[in-house]
């Protein structure tokens, strides 16, 4: 497993937050919801940020592990160059109300990601 909690991939700023939720292109993939909107500076860093609700996913101990994996398999695959997207803040918003096996996981979010970068 890679060093994936590197603060420079992290969207921590709360502006750019609102931003990219208000003002973002996004689009529904059953079960996320992915929000983009480009950076204001010029590197090839896209930083992201995961949301999964309460009310989908009651125990704070099975949104973390759903959280670690979505990081896993979007590091995996984009920063890994499997997929191409630079210069991005991206929101992941899980709205699914059950769990998912990881296969099932990294394949739905593969496929949101690609849409996505079709849509760019």
């Amino acid at each position: 497993m890679t060093k994936l909690n590197n603060k420079r991939f992290k969207l921590c700023n709360k502006k750019e937050i609102d931003l990219l939720f208000k003002e973002g292109r996004s689009i529904n993939k059953f079960p996320f919801k992915l929000y983009w909107f480009p950076r204001n500076e010029d590197t090839d860093l896209n930083k992201i940020v995961i949301s999964i609700s309460k009310r989908s996913i009651k125990r704070a101990v099975d949104r973390n592990k759903l959280k670690r994996q979505l990081k896993e398999i979007y590091f995996k695959n984009v920063c890994f160059n499997k997929l191409t997207v630079k210069d991005l803040n991206i929101g992941i918003v899980f709205y699914g109300d059950q769990k998912f096996r990881f296969e099932v996981l990294e394949e739905k979010l593969i496929q949101a990601i690609q849409i996505m970068v079709n849509k760019k």
